[in-house]
């Protein structure tokens, strides 16, 4: 598609050239070849504005999601957030340093925690309520994160659904979450 659309966008810029080339032409035709431009520059307005709405999306996002973060880990002294790079990679910040989520080594728990900080991230800034779903959410942390966790749920979202596994949730587990609770 991409090799596709620079073809055609080539051949546009051939047609306008060959347009604007033109002499003799009538007031009508004129009109149309400025016409062409505004259209033209209307487009790259509209590209720039739709570049920097993403740009703003993705920093509230990041920002989001950080926050989320330092409240959901463990360590929140030793993390500064989370980066969503312009190639939308996730990182970790720590030590004023960003390192990608395999170069941080961390634990299977640590992983599910930056994920569930990102998906917060972006449940906060999408353009529609919606439900989260969570499956198996507090299989593999600790004690801390699992914590944590839980006091997060009723922040996360309007509304959250949680599919858990038998004694995945205890019972003290059920019970803090029991004011925020349907079922």
């Amino acid at each position: 598609l991409n090799q596709e659309l620079g073809e055609l966008e080539s051949k546009k810029d051939q047609l306008l050239s060959r347009i604007q080339s033109q002499r003799g032409a009538t007031e009508r035709e004129e009109r149309f070849q400025e016409l062409i431009s505004l259209a033209g520059r209307n487009q790259e307005a509209m590209e720039d504005i739709k570049n920097e709405l993403i740009d703003q999306r993705r920093e509230e996002v990041e920002e989001h999601a950080s926050e989320t973060f330092l409240k959901l880990t463990n360590r929140p002294d030793q993390y500064d957030g989370l980066t969503i790079t312009e190639n939308y990679e996730l990182r970790v910040r720590s030590g004023g340093a960003s390192r990608t989520i395999q170069e941080q080594k961390p634990s299977e728990g640590q992983k599910q925690i930056i994920a569930y900080s990102f998906i917060a991230g972006l449940s906060r800034y999408t353009t529609r309520e919606a439900p989260v779903v969570i499956d198996t959410p507090i299989g593999r942390l600790d004690r801390e994160h699992k914590n944590n966790l839980l006091k997060h749920y009723p922040e996360f979202s309007e509304q959250v659904m949680i599919l858990y596994q038998p004694n995945e949730l205890e019972l003290e587990d059920q019970e803090q979450l029991s004011g925020s609770m349907s079922k």
